[in-house]
């Protein structure tokens, strides 16, 4: 009887809900609907960045699935410590692989790419699964390839994307949210791998991280049917970006790249070859270096992506500035190289995996969100857009190639020395780092306005309803974005 009365009584709560939901719609859905399909309403964006962060956390839980099942899938599949080793560099081969994807996604399109990517890997996920289930490492390493060629190619675009929609504060805002979104589905992947081997098993578990990369290519679909499938979106967002009109790069221009965007970018990989090849090594470090059973160092390593969960906390310090900018930039590389020198000398393994977390969250919300300010005072105007493009393709290409030279020298001194040694070079690599940002912040002119200025959505309607359709004119007497009825009705 009380588990009856329970169930009478979640019944009638969720009952409540969709009818407070359904009222709601009801009063309010013509002004919700506004929102959602009008780019020139400021919380637009704000709804599309909200399916832009989607697009990862899904991927990123699946692939640290795999990552922490490397002691049953091994023993499964009888694969030695190179073979599962070699699942993980195809991911960063991918990176270098890629690298050009900067001109697919301006001859196809945003949205296209962002689709096609993940549909890619959905497809390399479910691949990767069967490989798994036929005990097959070639078929897993086929999907692996599939899987992180889509997943580069989303976070390629999900940046640019970024970068067009956001400018100055904002644009901090939206970074930090967007770092947010990468490293929470990899954070959740570590603690929950525990608890699902046990209730789920591998296979099982495996199929639903997949169900998860499905539903990150369900959000490029509702992204792209807000972005430019809405018949007002079809009509507003041309007139929106008629003064930046999509522009087309060439492999050409990376001559014309001025050097200091390479010293930039080397900063950046920096960041990518010293914090996720620790990443890989750190469960094992921790058992066989500091003791730590296997649960215990699981949940341990996992403070390191968590931290990133409190990116959007630091896009107030990161300022609007470009030195301000690139100050915060040399502060995380500061972070992670004291993290790893604490881990190597002091052997204070969890302060240590927080500053970790905590340098890699400041320097990666602080690079992403300057590169666009770097290019603007350094390149010509009129090549800005398309370097801007470009530079998203070298930095994976940069990254890439870093992760894989970190992979390759961490086995080395893991053969001759120890993983107290492999976190000194560690410590180096970030060192070099720090290195780049400082060469950059004395180099780079400083005479740059204030980018949290922004144009005013009033004139960004006015400069819409100038060439709208009679449709789309906005009214004088009412609200400057009041649009005629017939478009949501359309839209809805």
């Amino acid at each position: 009887m009380l588990q009856q009365g329970s169930m009478s009584g979640w019944a009638l709560a969720v009952l409540l809900v969709l009818t407070l939901l359904l009222l709601c719609s009801a009063c309010c859905g013509r002004r919700v609907a506004k929102c959602f399909v009008d780019p020139r309403r400021g919380l637009h964006k704000y709804i599309l960045l909200s399916f832009i962060c989607l697009f990862i956390p899904g991927p990123y839980f699946h692939d640290g699935l795999v990552q922490s099942f490397k002691g049953p899938i091994s023993d499964t599949m009888d694969l030695s410590n190179s073979q599962f080793a070699s699942l993980f560099v195809v991911s960063s081969l991918t990176g270098v692989l890629c690298s050009p994807g900067s001109l697919l996604i301006s001859r196809v399109g945003r949205t296209s790419s962002a689709i096609a990517a993940s549909f890619l890997a959905a497809i390399g996920s479910s691949v990767t699964t069967m490989g798994y289930l036929w005990k097959s490492l070639v078929l897993m390493l086929l999907g692996r390839l599939l899987f992180w060629l889509g997943l580069n190619v989303l976070l390629m675009v999900q940046t640019i994307l970024t970068y067009d929609l956001f400018k100055g504060r904002s644009l901090n805002c939206a970074m930090t949210t967007i770092v947010l979104s990468i490293r929470l589905g990899g954070s959740m992947s570590y603690p929950m791998s525990g608890p699902l081997l046990h209730s789920l098993g591998v296979l099982d578990s495996l199929w639903f991280s997949v169900m998860l990369v499905v539903a990150a290519f369900l959000s490029t679909l509702l992204f792209g049917y807000l972005f430019q499938w809405t018949a007002t979106a079809r009509a507003v967002r041309p007139m929106l970006e008629r003064r930046q009109p999509p522009s087309r790069i060439e492999l050409a221009l990376i001559r014309k790249v001025p050097k200091l965007v390479f010293v930039f970018l080397s900063g950046i990989a920096a960041i990518w070859g010293v914090v996720f090849p620790f990443e890989v090594i750190g469960d094992d470090m921790l058992q066989k270096e500091f003791g730590y059973s296997a649960d215990n160092a699981g949940f341990i390593i996992a403070l390191a992506p968590m931290i990133s969960i409190c990116s959007p906390a630091f896009a107030p310090l990161l300022g609007s500035s470009l030195s301000h900018k690139l100050v915060a930039f040399g502060t995380g590389m500061l972070l992670l190289v004291i993290a790893f020198l604490v881990i190597a000398v002091l052997r204070w393994i969890v302060l240590g995996i927080l500053l970790v977390g905590l340098g890699y969250a400041v320097s990666v919300c602080a690079s992403y969100s300057t590169l666009p300010l770097i290019i603007a005072a350094v390149a010509p105007a009129d090549l800005q857009k398309k370097m801007e493009s470009l530079a998203v393709g070298m930095n994976q290409a940069g990254s890439g190639t870093s992760m894989i030279v970190s992979n390759l020298t961490i086995g080395i001194i893991k053969d001759l020395a120890s993983y107290r040694w492999a976190c000194v070079y560690l410590a180096v690599v970030a060192c070099c780092g720090l290195a780049s940002v400082c060469f950059v912040f004395k180099t780079c002119p400083r005479e740059l306005c204030d980018p949290s200025v922004e144009t005013p959505m009033e004139d960004v309607s006015t400069v819409a309803g100038m060439d709208a359709p009679a449709s789309l004119q906005t009214s004088q007497s009412g609200s400057a974005l009041e649009i005629q009825d017939e478009y949501y009705r359309t839209d809805a």
